[in-house]
């Protein structure tokens, strides 16, 4: 039987094995371990108000794929002496669900900017067609 595509659902019930030490809402607090909102692209060891171990701080560079992937598998492989003690997330399939979800947690849907009626007002919009018989 063909492997089933990780995604980001699968990767919310990952999730669940970290939320003893970490929250992922927006602007939530951090706990015995950062919160992840945002955390695929910002530069590692850098959440404001966390004391991370010099270990992580020194890895340097921003969390992305790859290396969310490697710290995940096995965290005190990839920075030995950080104080994430955790054995890490061993199915690759499972890390990756885990990174989409991550991903996912970018953006507050909730706070986004709507297009409303008024702000349309004065916008012109041409519908271009080459089609015969298009009007």
């Amino acid at each position: 039987a063909p492997a089933i595509e990780p995604t980001a659902a699968m990767g919310e019930q990952v999730f669940k094995r970290c939320v003893a030490c970490h929250t992922i809402e927006k602007d939530g607090p951090n706990g015995i371990g950062p919160n992840l909102h945002d955390v695929v692209g910002r530069a590692v060891a850098t959440h404001a108000g966390f004391n991370y171990s010099a270990a992580l701080k020194a890895k340097g560079g921003n969390w992305d794929d790859a290396k969310l992937d490697q710290f995940l598998e096995a965290p005190m492989k990839y920075a030995p002496g950080t104080r994430m003690a955790f054995a890490g997330v061993i199915d690759a399939a499972d890390r990756r669900a885990l990174i989409l979800y991550l991903e996912s947690q970018k953006y507050d849907l909730a706070a986004a900017p709507r297009i409303t009626a008024s702000m349309m007002l004065g916008v012109r919009v041409e519908i271009l067609d080459d089609r015969p018989g298009f009007v």
